[in-house]
């Protein structure tokens, strides 16, 4: 007998496969969640709040702060997962932030430009996901770390 693991066995490490790897549905699931909080409570900050491109501000300091916690929290990188979901809920929040405004007006800006609008959202949303993700991998590596 081989002392080698079979790759295709259910013993081995290796069983969930490379998407099992690169992407893990939970994990995407809960950096879901935690950005769609952090946008939610991003956006309930008063007076300050009320200020259109403070608003947009602080729902991205939302999404940082959700995607640090899932790297401090997370027991793997998850890079992938929280950008994909930072992106979602980018594109989401800039569209009904956009819809916020005077209704006819931002149908009118929607119908025109919600590609751009969209894809500035999820470019921003990946971004400053991955910016947290990255922020929190480095503190948990930092505190876990033996000295």
């Amino acid at each position: 007998m081989s002392s080698h693991p079979n790759p295709s066995s259910p013993d081995s490490d290796d069983s969930s496969g490379r998407l099992g790897r690169l992407f893990a549905p939970k994990a995407f699931l809960l950096a879901l969640v935690l950005s769609v909080v952090g946008v939610f409570l991003g956006g309930l900050v008063p007076i300050v709040g009320a200020i259109p491109g403070v608003s947009l501000l602080l729902r991205a300091l939302g999404l940082f702060a959700a995607a640090f916690v899932v790297g401090l929290v997370a027991d793997r990188p998850r890079f992938v997962e929280v950008a994909l979901a930072g992106a979602l809920v980018g594109v989401f929040s800039v569209v009904l932030s956009t819809l916020g405004a005077f209704l006819p007006v931002a149908v009118n800006v929607i119908s025109q430009y919600g590609v751009e609008l969209g894809g500035v959202g999820a470019a921003v949303g990946a971004f400053v996901t991955l910016v947290g993700h990255y922020f929190g991998r480095d503190l948990r590596d930092g505190v876990t770390r033996e000295l």
